[in-house]
């Protein structure tokens, strides 16, 4: 978690894809050592998506949960995405290293944890995390 205090801004007029848009964060916050949170507001052509399904009493343990993760796929959807990007070097297994971003639809009906997604045209604000 941290307070969003974005420094850099990309505006997208045409059809970029995740590794696209990951190598314009990374041109800017070039440290692998630096933590950075991105958002982008956009149309998004596709953006693939999965879940922890809804649970009840009595509640199954983590490992059940992450086994059984339904996927979701939304296309030609206006939405947010938000995410870190976490360096590999000492934070795998304390943290999910590289870039984890999660997906919420402009009606807020639907989202997920991002496994992939298509930008067809939006705004790209991020900033390296200091504090």
């Amino acid at each position: 978690m941290t307070f969003f205090k974005p420094q850099h801004l990309y505006e997208f007029e045409r059809p970029v894809s995740r590794e696209e848009i990951h190598r314009v964060s990374d041109s800017e916050i070039t440290s692998d050592n630096q933590f950075c949170a991105l958002r982008i507001s956009g149309r998004f052509s596709r953006v693939e998506t999965r879940t922890v399904p809804c649970q009840c009493r009595p509640y199954r343990s983590m490992p059940e949960v992450l086994g059984n993760q339904p996927t979701f796929t939304f296309s030609q959807r206006a939405g947010e995405l938000i995410g870190f990007r976490t360096p590999p070097q000492y934070m795998q297994g304390i943290n999910v290293a590289g870039y984890h971003e999660h997906f919420i639809t402009d009606d807020r009906e639907g989202g997920g944890h991002i496994l992939d997604y298509a930008l067809e045209q939006g705004t790209l604000t991020f900033g390296a995390i200091k504090s």
